[in-house]
């Protein structure tokens, strides 16, 4: 899986697991020089943990997926959910101008392992063009980078 995450806007379908951890990655320091943007979370159930934390972090949230197809400027919408009602509901997104990537179980493990090497990429470059990175440091980088990549894809092929 591969996005380019600078600057979008996104919206969830689906507060509960792995919501939370998404958005542990998309809304922490790891991601920020990106200005990605979650506008909004939907899900019929209230006390699910990504509609908690979404709530302690301040991004709106909805009992309406219908409240999804109203946003203005959306990029992207994670579907984390699986209910009958959204393929009525997201057939009125415009796919020309916004993804709608469905992430089952499998998939989602994909997505978070993609967000989480992509934090540790932003982590590394922002140390390799720190001035005070010396050569053997970039190598170690390097070396911790592509364990992190070699783990995510044991990861995925064990699912």
């Amino acid at each position: 899986m591969n996005i380019d995450l600078k600057g979008l806007k996104i919206a969830i379908i689906g507060g509960n697991s792995p919501c939370k951890q998404i958005l542990e990655i998309l809304l922490g320091p790891g991601l920020k020089e990106l200005e990605l943007q979650v506008l909004l979370i939907a899900d019929t159930l209230t006390q699910v943990e990504g509609i908690k934390y979404a709530q302690e972090k301040g991004v709106s949230v909805t009992m309406d997926y219908g409240q999804i197809c109203k946003l203005s400027g959306i990029d992207v919408i994670l579907k984390l959910k699986n209910d009958e009602i959204l393929s009525c509901i997201l057939e009125k997104v415009n796919t020309e101008h916004v993804s709608i990537i469905d992430l089952d179980t499998h998939k989602a493990k994909a997505f978070l392992n993609f967000l989480q090497a992509e934090e540790e990429r932003l982590r590394i470059k922002r140390k390799i063009q720190s001035d005070k990175t010396d050569r053997l440091e970039i190598v170690k980088l390097f070396d911790q980078f592509t364990s992190t990549i070699k783990e995510n894809a044991e990861e995925e092929n064990r699912h």
